[in-house]
């Protein structure tokens, strides 16, 4: 999703689509599991751990994210400076999906808690719902809302979760997801903001195991580009993106990923 400009509402790709559309995994032809690391210069670590398997007729997933802000020093009342971490949040993400005929539905239950600077402390349940429709061989869209539910209150003040709704427009040939060339387009709506963001993004299966991609964010200020790859190894994912013009200076994405057999679970 990074070296696609994280345009993945409408077909998505792995088990992390569910960070996007708790409809993708649905998709997903087998098991999965996938660990994710990203770090920006600002010295803020984000990590992701996913799993999704087949249950009959459901898709069940699972994710644990972590986000660290790094570090800052504060001086106290007295004056006695100390480091502290600036931030510090905790994801846990249940995700059920299905697939109705030409449709796929899902939604995920999350349960986020964050701390700021050693002090203050707040966590929330929150929801999201989307789907996706195969239109035609070559053509879906996808359509989710995230962050549904009260924000977080720390000690006397109520910070707003970044209510979101996305809707894709996906590209396949041949129809997902073993397609060796996909463009998405997804309009992102934030609560807050003015005008809505525009992600977009193009794979090509450059040879057997190894696929190119590179996307565009719109909307920010500057624009973000993107550029990754991804290689696939008998049943092992390896997945690494790169973007120049983040709000938080260059960052480096990578993800491991295993897709189990049939007969494995």
């Amino acid at each position: 999703a990074e070296g696609m400009g994280q345009a993945f509402a409408a077909a998505g790709g792995d088990i992390f689509g569910l960070n996007y559309n708790p409809a993708l995994p649905a998709l997903l032809k087998r098991s999965e599991a996938a660990i994710y690391y990203k770090r920006g210069i600002a010295e803020d670590n984000y990590g992701s751990a996913a799993f999704s398997t087949q249950l009959k007729s459901l898709t069940v997933g699972c994710n644990l994210t972590y986000y660290d802000a790094g570090s800052m020093d504060m001086i106290n009342s007295s004056g006695i400076a100390r480091t502290v971490r600036a931030e510090r949040d905790i994801l846990g993400t249940v995700s059920i999906s299905t697939i109705l005929k030409k449709y796929a539905v899902g939604a995920n239950v999350k349960v986020l808690t964050s701390e700021l600077v050693q002090t203050a402390s707040a966590s929330s349940l929150v929801f999201d719902l989307g789907g996706v429709a195969q239109l035609n061989k070559y053509f879906s869209s996808g359509f989710a809302v995230q962050n549904i539910g009260r924000g977080l209150k720390y000690l006397d003040e109520r910070a707003d979760l970044p209510l979101t709704a996305r809707f894709g427009f996906a590209f396949c040939v041949p129809a997902y997801p073993d397609t060796p060339f996909k463009a998405e387009a997804d309009i992102v709506a934030i609560r807050g903001d003015e005008v809505p963001k525009v992600h977009t993004g193009i794979e090509w299966l450059f040879m057997e195991g190894v696929s190119l991609r590179t996307g565009y964010m719109s909307g920010y200020a500057p624009g973000r580009w993107t550029a990754g790859m991804g290689f696939v190894q008998s049943n092992f994912t390896l997945d690494m993106a790169y973007s120049p013009s983040s709000s938080a200076g260059s960052v480096f994405d990578i993800s491991l990923g295993y897709r189990f057999d049939y007969m494995d679970l």
